[in-house]
């Protein structure tokens, strides 16, 4: 690397974490159990075979624009079950730089959408309790079937229509309402402990 090039700012740091977490469905791609590992490292090439439309990147998806919303930072990731990594912009790579972590489906804006997917990892999550995530997940396990339980048999009709149309005025609707967000909130915190290895990982690479 050379010295006259900085690798990135404190802007492309953070537009990264959201790429990262955002680029794929993880919740989809990634087991609950063991997660992906994820190699960040720094590229003065980055961004050079970047799909087009993979997604959409903020300045657009040429490498020029790839190193103007990223500056060299980029990613390799594999399954417990992969042989090697795979880089969105170049295919099979095994590099020997960088920094590794772990990272679980709930980095996923979307992990709801997935957890019945996830439904026999999540019962030897709490059965054996030695998973990092464990006691948020029990937590989003419980205030999920809450919230299915209050939609499905103590709201009416009536409310559930009302509550569809952001209409909330009655005891039960607000107390769904103060379910669904208490929800919204445990997930994002699951989600921001993610990011934060990202964020560690980058640090790393900065030094």
């Amino acid at each position: 690397m050379t010295g006259s090039i900085i690798p990135f700012t404190p802007e492309q740091k953070e537009r990264f974490i959201e790429h990262l977490s955002g680029c794929h469905s993880w919740h989809k791609h990634l087991p609950l159990l063991t997660g992906g590992k994820f190699i960040l490292f720094l590229d003065e090439q980055a961004g050079s075979d970047y799909p087009s439309q993979h997604p959409a990147l903020p300045f657009g998806n040429s490498p020029e624009d790839y190193r103007k919303a990223f500056g060299l930072l980029t990613y390799c990731w594999k399954t417990e079950l992969g042989i090697h990594f795979h880089r969105d912009d170049s295919g099979v790579i095994d590099p020997d730089n960088g920094v590794q972590i772990q990272l679980f489906p709930y980095l996923s804006g979307y992990f709801l959408e997935a957890m019945q997917f996830h439904q026999s990892d999540l019962e030897q999550i709490i059965r054996e309790k030695t998973h990092e995530g464990v006691e948020r997940l029990s937590r989003i396990i419980l205030l999920e079937q809450k919230q299915r339980k209050y939609w499905n048999e103590i709201l009416t009709d009536e409310e559930r229509e009302g509550y569809s149309k952001e209409i909330v005025n009655t005891i039960h609707g607000k107390e769904y309402e103060a379910i669904e967000l208490e929800l919204v909130h445990e997930l994002e915190l699951i989600q921001l402990q993610e990011k934060e290895k990202i964020s560690n990982a980058i640090d790393k690479l900065g030094k």
